[in-house]
């Protein structure tokens, strides 16, 4: 993520005190043994770490108190392990090879749901770009191949962008909405607004639109983003 993104963050404010939050972890990934890992939230331009810990045979523990219910990012060092929302209850966490998951508390659960849908579309991606080198190895042109496969990875965008697109909507009065909204904005080189990010906003209603992710993202857009909220 871009510090200039990070940059558009700089009016959050991360506090020590609140509701409380349980998180236990278990991991296959032998490369986590013995490492700490952090929970971790934006403010201003940089990371702050929150609670940390360290992975012992595999498992972890952590526990504090909350202000309020905010999008957050495990991390093993500088790498990203996960994100998740940090909010009141028991949060379980698995990390895999294959990817992780996360259930126990409700928004964390419907996140996962998410998680778990993209996966799939992810995995038709994977295999759809196999297909199409299979193809270019067995001789077919660039352009036969792109002509064959066209309307799969047309479709494959169109299941995506829906999946998004609804997650999001269902979303607009929690924060999940507003923290799918911020990673869409923070998977982009620079600060912009996608089309499908202008459709998320231009049915959103004010709750959504007046979240502290979604504002201070939307507020510092350049004139050229060509802006579709007042």
């Amino acid at each position: 993520m871009s510090k200039v993104f990070l940059s558009l963050l700089s009016t959050l404010v991360l506090v020590s005190c609140g509701s409380q939050y349980a998180i236990t972890g278990e991991t296959s990934v032998p490369a986590l043994d013995g490492k700490m890992v952090f929970i971790k939230a934006l403010k201003g331009n940089e990371w702050v770490s929150i609670d940390s810990t360290e992975v012992i045979h595999g498992t972890f523990a952590m526990e504090g108190n909350v202000d309020s219910v905010l999008l957050a990012t495990l991390f093993a060092g500088d790498m990203q392990i996960m994100p998740f929302i940090l909010e009141q209850g028991h949060l379980n966490l698995k990390i895999e090879n294959a990817g992780f998951s996360l259930q126990g508390t409700h928004l964390n659960d419907v996140l996962n749901d998410f998680i778990l849908k993209k996966r799939c579309l992810d995995d038709k991606a994977y295999y759809l770009d196999r297909e199409e080198s299979k193809l270019i190895m067995e001789g077919y042109t660039l352009e036969e191949v792109q002509e064959r496969l066209s309307k799969e990875y047309e479709q494959l965008a169109d299941e995506m962008r829906n999946l998004v697109r609804t997650f999001v909507k269902r979303n607009y009065d929690n924060v999940l909405g507003p923290s799918l909204f911020l990673m869409l904005g923070g998977s982009q080189p620079y600060p912009t607004l996608s089309p499908l990010m202008k459709e998320i906003l231009s049915s959103a209603p004010d709750s959504f639109l007046q979240h502290p992710y979604v504002r201070i993202y939307t507020e510092y857009l350049p004139e050229s983003a060509d802006m579709v909220v007042e």
